[in-house]
């Protein structure tokens, strides 16, 4: 089983936002997705998150990787969305379970994400 990001309030135009973990588009388009994610110290290196499309857990895409045991990654894609796609964040490692945290005094720091339509596309 892999583990979905879960993500805290958002505001969202052409996406739904469910479970505070899943989004499904509502509106086709080209869309622009960055999340940054930060590791707790004692990750393991080659810990990688993904963009899970369809609730497909073996065809994730654009996967990012740490090169050490702490720090932050950042996922980045541009991609055409129907209606219906659905799109989640997830560790790309199986049986393995990754902390994400804030750094020390800064309140949601552990991360981010930015998800928006931005074209009606092809």
């Amino acid at each position: 089983m892999r583990g979905i990001v879960t993500f805290g309030a958002t505001t969202a135009v052409g996406i739904d936002f469910i479970n505070s973990n899943t989004f499904v588009i509502t509106r086709a388009g080209l869309y622009a997705l960055v999340c940054s994610l930060n590791f707790a110290v004692g990750t393991p290196a080659n810990t990688y998150f993904w963009v899970l499309l369809n609730n497909n857990p073996t065809e994730g895409v654009a996967p990012v990787s740490n090169a050490d045991t702490v720090g932050e990654i950042t996922i980045s894609r541009v991609n055409f969305y129907n209606v219906g796609d659905i799109v989640q964040i997830a560790s790309g490692n199986i049986g393995t379970s990754t902390t994400l945290e804030e750094s020390p005094g800064v309140v949601g720091s552990a991360g981010h994400l930015i998800f928006f339509r931005f074209a009606d596309g092809a």
